[in-house]
């Protein structure tokens, strides 16, 4: 994960959505990597779109590192939310509710 641009790992993700955990999502969520472009991934209908995250109300603010250690399961998204290696802007429902529909166990 980490020799990748983590703008490739988040447009990736759409591959991995969970049909039944999307069941009635219709959102956008960008992804704020420090010292990388922001990034953003739609889901709707049951499909992610990868996006540039510019129309998005609610983004995760992290390191390339932090995302890697979700990613691995060496971390989930609520003990990184909690030690604040993940912040939120706007709707912390949002994000849970599109990181929930990507099928890896970090973001159950």
């Amino acid at each position: 994960v980490l020799a990748q641009p983590p703008e490739a790992t988040v447009h990736a993700m759409r591959v991995l959505i969970d049909p039944a955990s999307a069941e009635g999502v219709n959102a956008e969520l960008r992804w704020n990597f420090e010292g990388h472009d922001s990034v953003g991934l739609r889901v709707r209908n049951q499909v992610g779109v990868p996006t540039d995250g510019s129309s998005a109300a609610t983004e995760i603010q992290l390191t390339h590192a932090a995302w890697a250690n979700l990613l691995a399961g060496r971390t989930s998204l609520d003990e990184a939310l909690e030690a604040g290696d993940i912040t939120v802007t706007g709707d912390v429902s949002v994000a849970r509710e599109v990181l929930g529909s990507i099928d890896l166990p970090a973001f159950r």
